[in-house]
């Protein structure tokens, strides 16, 4: 069981504790004697704001009604957003295990990206030797009808050798490594060992 289906689980079970002692008191003779009088004083807390609002709206007082209006719905939407950041920030969902993993070796080369919503951005390879960004060079691929058409991965730092040819044009040979990560993701051939990416 994971951990936030355990925690799902505790919160039904208070929730049904809570709400059953909640039926059980004010279905009693006293319970209910107790819940009148939440209740009433509950529509006469409503009814003095009410009064009070109404009278400095339209009463004589230092600062004028329509002054207090719109001071009282500006503090109502900074309450409202001060009381969302503190909830986003109690409720935060830690990501995916599978967003730690940001970097492999595919094609005899070393890559990098990042994630956002569940997609991989900013895909970049590497040489094994040097970690040198390798330049994509298609420029076999003239025709777009051609057979044979390959992508190699060249390090500029390593005297241009070729580290890796990878079948298509470039933005096909990114798409297929990018495939290839996300097959990983899907059948979870990605290493178990993932640690956070170094910032």
């Amino acid at each position: 069981m994971s951990k936030e289906d355990r925690r799902l689980l505790i919160i039904g079970i208070i929730t049904a504790v809570v709400g059953g002692g909640i039926v059980a008191i004010v279905f009693t003779d006293q319970g209910a004697a107790v819940f009148d009088a939440i209740c009433s004083s509950l529509v006469s807390l409503v009814v003095f704001c009410w009064d009070i609002l109404v009278k400095s709206l339209i009463g004589a007082y230092s600062v004028p009604g329509w002054v207090l209006f719109p001071l009282t719905i500006i503090t109502a939407y900074f309450l409202l957003s001060l009381l969302m950041a503190v909830q986003k920030k109690w409720s935060r969902v830690e990501p995916p295990l599978f967003t730690r993993y940001v970097e492999d070796f595919l094609f005899d080369a070393k890559w990098h990206w990042s994630w956002r919503e569940g997609a991989v951005k900013n895909l970049h390879s590497f040489c094994p030797s040097c970690e040198g960004q390798l330049i994509y060079d298609d420029s076999n691929c003239d025709d777009i009808y051609e057979d044979h058409c390959d992508t190699k991965l060249i390090c500029e730092n390593c005297d241009y050798k070729i580290i890796s040819t990878i079948r298509g044009y470039a933005e096909e040979a990114l798409a297929r490594v990018e495939r290839e990560i996300l097959r990983r993701v899907r059948v979870g051939e990605y290493p178990s060992n993932i640690s956070l990416p170094s910032q």
